[in-house]
C-alpha cells in the first residue's frame, strides 16, 4: 500500500503546491480523514485513489507547464512592447 501520497509523488511540491494549480479533487466519501486531518486512513480505496492520481501526475504537470509557458510568452511580448514604446519615445 502507498504510505503517503506526497512521499510517492513524482512531482511533490512542484505540482501539488504550485500557486497556479488551484481546486480540489472531489472523491465523495471514499476517504476517511485521520484525527489530525493531514492524512487519510489506509484502505484499499485510498490506495486505488492514490495510484490513480500518481498515474495522472505527468499529464497534469504537462498541462500546467503548457499554461505557464503561454503566460511567459505573453509576458515577454508585453515587456518587449513596453521597451519598444519607451525606445520610440526616447528617439523623438
Amino acid at each position: 500500500m502507498v504510505a503517503s501520497f506526497m512521499k510517492m509523488s513524482q512531482f511533490k511540491k512542484s505540482l501539488w503546491s504550485h500557486p497556479q494549480l488551484i481546486g480540489f479533487v472531489d472523491v465523495g466519501n471514499v476517504l476517511e480523514p485521520v484525527i489530525t486531518r493531514d492524512e487519510f486512513r489506509r484502505s484499499l480505496a485510498r490506495h486505488n485513489l492514490f495510484e490513480a492520481l500518481l498515474a495522472m501526475e505527468p499529464e497534469i504537470k504537462h498541462a500546467l507547464d503548457v499554461e505557464l509557458d503561454k503566460q511567459r510568452v505573453v509576458s515577454v511580448c508585453r515587456s518587449a512592447s513596453s521597451f519598444f514604446s519607451i525606445y520610440l519615445m526616447l528617439r523623438v
